[in-house]
């Protein structure tokens, strides 16, 4: 079947839309436009025979791609060859090559990547390429059995790739948030032992504070500050602090001032007349950030939401030196002024 391109998409309906331009429209594009436009990228990690069935296992599979063992929905498969990987019920006869499967890397049946297909030219560490997961596959990905997420990378144009979302660290688990460390101690203690031994506790760790946490000395100045859209900024920092790195605190407080700048700039502002809060803030280092020269902060706003009792909240994901550093919050605020929240704002 033929499908509308984007460009196609958007030349029809604009003419349409344009004659109501107070409001912002949104569209869900389909599968048809978006399935295509991403591929899942793993590899073979062992390859096994049993009960008369060979199996090639890759480090993807149910936790990634969903939509295959729950909806039989088969995407395209590429070996290392490039070529793509025949699924056939009749792929088991014939005396050269038996009845084998490519399966993913969890402890269930219904995790085969590409049932009744020939994997004998497949070998641990060989890649293979699963197309058209572009919808629905992203969001449904899981964490199941400790599996997490390799990251995404965009090909350009021009044929470069940039790594634009980083592998997925061990505390992306979501167990890993809300468990308890303590529950399993071998040492259990009363509250009582522990509210006598408080006070000891906290002469003995006071030597053991850090200098740097603890200082004043820390401080940053924006060097440059650029809006590149309406809601994505781009910011160069001078950073003086006691050590010749960004410690994490400190990334947090730079963080939260360039937000809030961010916040009240894509809202209008020139000025900042009221109090923004943060609900939520999460981050991360990746890297040793260096402060012996200027850092790079990028910061992406969305969408500002309002409810009945007039607070108003966003979401802003922000990014350090290309990556090195960076992480989510959510801000809510209420806008003190007369003005009405434009229509496309709510």
């Amino acid at each position: 079947d033929e499908y509308p391109s984007l460009s196609t998409f958007t030349q029809t309906l604009a003419p349409v839309l344009s004659t109501h331009p107070q409001y912002e429209y949104w569209f869900e594009p389909g599968h048809a436009l978006v399935g295509n436009a991403v591929a899942l990228l793993g590899s073979i990690v062992a390859t096994k025979t049993t009960r008369g069935k060979s199996w090639a296992i890759a480090d993807i599979g149910f936790d990634q791609i969903m939509k295959i063992s729950l909806l039989g929905w088969q995407h395209p498969v590429k070996g290392p060859n490039g070529k793509r990987l025949v699924s056939s019920s009749t792929a088991s006869k014939g005396n050269h090559h038996p009845a084998a499967a490519i399966g993913g890397p969890l402890c269930f049946a219904g995790d085969t990547v590409l049932d009744h297909t020939n994997i004998s030219g497949l070998q641990k560490g060989d890649p293979l390429l699963i197309q058209h997961t572009g919808a629905y596959c992203g969001s449904c990905a899981n964490t199941f059995n400790g599996r997490r997420s390799g990251g995404t990378v965009v090909l350009r144009r021009d044929g470069t790739l940039q790594r634009v979302t980083p592998r997925a660290a061990l505390e992306a688990e979501p167990l890993m948030e809300f468990y308890d460390w303590g529950i399993m101690s071998q040492e259990q203690t009363s509250q009582q032992e522990n509210a006598a031994n408080t006070t000891a506790r906290l002469f003995e760790t006071c030597d053991l504070s850090s200098p740097v946490l603890t200082s004043t000395q820390e401080s940053f100045q924006y060097l440059s500050a650029h809006q590149l859209n309406p809601r994505e900024f781009q910011y160069r920092i001078a950073v003086q602090t006691p050590v010749p790195f960004l410690s994490l605190p400190f990334q947090n407080r730079l963080v939260a001032d360039a937000a809030i700048v961010s916040i009240l700039k894509s809202l209008g502002y020139t000025k900042k007349e009221f109090p923004i809060w943060g609900p939520n803030f999460k981050s991360f280092l990746h890297d040793k950030i260096v402060t012996s020269k200027p850092v790079d902060l990028h910061i992406l706003v969305s969408q500002v939401s309002r409810d009945a009792l007039g607070t108003s909240r966003c979401l802003l994901r922000f990014s350090l030196n290309q990556g090195a550093a960076g992480g989510s919050a959510s801000a809510c605020f209420q806008e003190i002024t007369s003005t009405p929240l434009p229509q496309s704002r709510l």
